[in-house]
């Protein structure tokens, strides 16, 4: 009975993680200021994505593709990834990216979502530290003194 309670756990976990996989992705993750962002769909064998027609409204990206199923071959491995879209580099703030699939036949919408995603400011090291201009300062006059003493003493 242990076993199988066991399995039961073994088989949920497994079950909880497949759930948690992402169908859409940004890339990089987390996007830095002035880093271009890539927005990734997942396919799989048979499908493609493509003809992205993207327009930027103040903070709201607007991204639509097309979508195409044409089958996959009996007997082929399943080739599967994401297919990435350039959207651009983007100052620090937070956007919308609003997501529309289409049908490549016929233009009817197949899926639309939208997803926030944040810009961070580009990070900079804390260079204007007083401490550490009197710390740089103490080394370089110390490094200084050094070399200046050990001149004088071959000298004589």
């Amino acid at each position: 009975m242990k076993k199988l309670i066991f399995i039961f756990v073994f088989i949920g976990s497994f079950q909880s993680q497949t759930n948690a996989f992402d169908y859409y992705l940004f890339n990089p993750n987390p996007i830095r200021e002035g880093q271009i962002l890539n927005f990734g769909i997942f396919f799989m064998c048979g499908q493609e994505y493509s003809n992205p027609n993207l327009n930027i409204v103040g903070t709201q990206v607007n991204l639509q593709v097309s979508y195409h199923n044409f089958g996959c071959p009996i007997g082929v491995p399943t080739p599967e990834g994401y297919e990435y879209f350039e959207l651009g580099a983007f100052s620090a703030g937070d956007y919308q990216l609003n997501l529309t699939i289409v049908n490549n036949d016929d233009s009817t919408v197949i899926h639309q979502e939208t997803f926030p995603f944040g810009v961070l400011p580009i990070q900079q090291v804390p260079f204007n530290s007083s401490l550490l201009y009197l710390l740089l300062g103490s080394l370089l006059l110390l490094t200084g003194g050094i070399f200046q003493k050990h001149t004088i003493l071959k000298k004589h």
